[in-house]
């Protein structure tokens, strides 16, 4: 039984995970709307992402052989990081950043993707709790930067 409820179009595709799913509370719609789509991302770009999360999980300006990316997203919502990813995209490219929450309109386009396996959401996750482990986990979490936790997933014993 799954512990999520869907309201889309239709009953969940039997080839997504529940935790694939999970996914698509945050991560997976965030960096599709807000980097692929708003950063006009195309077949081919070279794209550098900003970010201290999972959002976020690569720099890359050696690939570009020095002329920056096609788009840089911005993933962290501080100066800093937009004066970073202001330096890595090149001339005539695109920094993607927006603020407010993500509107998940692109739910059911992901959701085909994870049935599909063409997104590997399960990656993002780094530790497995218990529900009844709730303290352990959100201890975890909160020194990700000592334990390595990206996503912490918690689930309720059947």
């Amino acid at each position: 039984m799954r512990a999520l409820v869907y309201h889309g179009p239709g009953p969940l595709p039997a080839g997504a995970s529940d935790e694939d799913i999970l996914m698509l509370s945050d991560i997976l719609p965030t960096g599709y709307e807000v980097g692929v789509l708003n950063g006009r991302v195309r077949p081919g770009d070279v794209v550098a992402v900003v970010g201290a999360g999972p959002v976020g999980l690569a720099v890359i300006r050696e690939l570009t052989g020095g002329l920056g990316a096609h788009v840089a997203i911005e993933a962290v919502g501080m100066p800093a990081a937009f004066e970073l990813a202001a330096t890595l995209v090149r001339p005539c490219g695109h920094v993607a950043i927006t603020t407010g929450l993500v509107d998940a309109y692109s739910t059911a386009t992901l959701l085909e993707l994870l049935a599909a396996h063409q997104i590997d959401a399960g990656r993002f996750i780094t530790h497995h709790f218990a529900f009844d482990e709730f303290d352990a986990a959100y201890d975890m979490f909160g020194r990700a930067t000592d334990t390595g936790a990206l996503k912490v997933v918690l689930t309720r014993k059947p």
